[in-house]
């Protein structure tokens, strides 16, 4: 009898998770078949997406694989690839609504790996958006919008703010082409968790690349920070003071939401969305559904396989 393991998400943690199924553990499971699931046909390097997020910065075949042609060497029945976003999940009976076009594909499976990963609100390409097709088209928004405005800010100052306003610093302000300015919650850039004199380290750097950086200041909710042109945005301050800044960009960074919609209500903690988990990364009370979508980004963890 097949025993399907359905993995979802082909990103950080999916893709390799489906190779050492595929090579490792069908090696003692002959009986074991991979689907894995994907809304975008391609292997998105999001690591390096503050870097080519900025125009001409680097070619699409370097952040950008194509799926089938990471599989392509194993056989048809033991791996399929179905392009297509997971919309239901119904753990009582081992099964996944996935959306293929305009049908609705019902997947069973004997084992369920969720590692569909998160996503930036107002669809920025920090991460995936949809589809490939979708990611391409915000790319191409936000390189057009850094191409034509001379000033910028970059709102949250985690590490991708910080890394994006460092590749702007060294591309343009650093030149005096275009004028760069970070926004941080903290009065130094990166997060509390990391260690005061690397962060120290990072305003420095930043220094040099001629990028401003304004700490202990929050953008105000009304502001609607997203991706726009000629932008006026409000900061306040904790003092509950306020100022107005004007600039030709402004782009976010911050605003993480997992990608866990498609989950039961009561599979999903309330507050965070993240899914429930235990130490094992099992879904509590489902022994054959595993997440890995930690609440922190530890995307190699591929030691809940001999339970197959």
């Amino acid at each position: 009898m097949t025993r399907t393991v359905v993995v979802l998400g082909a990103g950080l943690a999916g893709l390799p998770v489906a190779h050492y199924l595929l090579r490792r553990t069908s090696a003692h499971h002959e009986d074991l078949r991979v689907v894995l699931v994907s809304p975008h046909d391609t292997f998105y390097w999001k690591i390096a997406s503050v870097r080519f997020a900025l125009p001409d910065q680097m070619d699409e075949d370097k952040y950008m694989f194509p799926l089938a042609d990471q599989f392509a060497a194993y056989a048809p029945e033991k791996f399929e690839l179905v392009i297509g976003a997971a919309e239901t999940l119904d753990p009582e009976h081992n099964s996944v609504g996935v959306r293929v076009g305009d049908d609705l594909r019902a997947i069973e499976y004997h084992t369920l790996v969720i590692a569909t990963g998160s996503r930036y609100r107002d669809d920025m390409p920090w991460k995936e958006v949809g589809t490939t097709a979708q990611t391409r088209a915000s790319l191409a928004r936000l390189r057009a919008r850094i191409r034509d405005a001379r000033s910028i800010v970059v709102a949250g100052a985690g590490i991708t703010g910080v890394e994006f306003a460092g590749e702007l610093g060294s591309r343009y302000a650093k030149a005096g082409l275009k004028e760069v300015t970070l926004i941080g919650a903290e009065a130094l850039p990166l997060e509390k968790r990391v260690k005061d004199n690397v962060r120290r380290t990072a305003r420095a750097e930043l220094d040099k690349l001629n990028v401003k950086f304004i700490g202990g200041a929050k953008v105000a909710a009304q502001g609607d920070v997203d991706v726009k042109d000629a932008k006026t945005i409000t900061l306040t301050h904790p003092d509950g003071t306020s100022e107005t800044l004007v600039a030709d960009l402004v782009v976010p960074t911050f605003g993480v939401v997992p990608n866990t919609a498609f989950a039961p209500e009561g599979m999903r903690d309330e507050a965070s969305g993240c899914l429930k988990q235990g130490g094992d990364l099992r879904a509590p009370g489902y022994n054959n559904s595993m997440s890995l979508i930690p609440r922190f980004y530890s995307p190699f963890m591929c030691h809940v396989y001999p339970s197959l």
